[in-house]
């Protein structure tokens, strides 16, 4: 059998499978990048992009064939770049640092700090800290630990966005209600203390300080492990 024939009957196999999974309403063809991908999906785990153009993917509108931009909320169909750490969102919000993007998010932000339930989750987030803090020289503390989580636990389920939001701007009230958290992680720097050159075998603060470097050397290196605090996500 002729080898670009059986290429072709390949190809065929595959696109009428990709057509049998799609009209089954489980799986279609994403229209960025071809990936087989759930149909019940809003963006192509793949590539990121949104798989429908019925909808705006911020706020949820209705949006004709051919718009580029949502009649009600402004935003476009090609996304927004995180100003932050340059990702491409199709969202209100960063969906890698949480950034926020739009006015939607400024909105939504706003809305969050004058939101009681909101205010209450940040003071049992803190509280929740600074027991854990304690755990590490007091062991009584974890059953104050476990209370309190409980708590937190009652005080997120208080915070329910309308029932008649979107489910793309009931997104957007979830991340513009997450809270930060400070914890200790432990990373090991590596401290150059010197190079040691293969000409004479002196220490040298550079390879340039020898008189004939070419020959190489080495690297003296101090590994040295620091805690550092920092901020990340309770959704994390």
């Amino acid at each position: 059998m002729n080898p670009e024939n059986t290429q072709y009957q390949e190809q065929g196999q595959k696109q009428t499978l990709k057509k049998i999974r799609y009209v089954g309403g489980m799986s279609m063809e994403c229209p960025h990048c071809g990936e087989s991908v759930d149909s019940h999906l809003e963006l192509c785990p793949a590539c990121g992009r949104p798989l429908h153009a019925d909808h705006c993917t911020f706020c949820g509108a209705r949006m004709e064939p051919g718009e580029k931009f949502c009649s009600e909320c402004g935003n476009g169909i090609g996304g927004i770049k995180c100003p932050k750490c340059g990702t491409l969102n199709y969202r209100s919000f960063c969906k890698k640092c949480n950034e926020p993007l739009d006015d939607l998010a400024q909105e939504a932000m706003q809305q969050a700090e004058a939101d009681p339930a909101y205010q209450e989750v940040k003071q049992q987030v803190k509280e929740l800290e600074e027991i854990a803090e304690k755990m590490e020289s007091e062991p009584a503390a974890e059953k104050e630990f476990s209370l309190k989580l409980a708590q937190l636990s009652d005080a997120v389920q208080r915070m329910q966005p309308p029932p008649n939001m979107t489910p793309q701007m009931q997104r957007t009230f979830y991340c513009a209600r997450d809270v930060k958290r400070l914890t200790k992680t432990k990373v090991v720097k590596e401290i150059r203390n010197g190079w040691v050159c293969n000409y004479c075998g002196c220490t040298h603060i550079c390879p340039n300080d020898c008189v004939k470097p070419q020959l190489g050397g080495k690297w003296i290196i101090e590994r040295v492990e620091e805690e550092q605090i920092v901020e990340t996500w309770t959704k994390e």
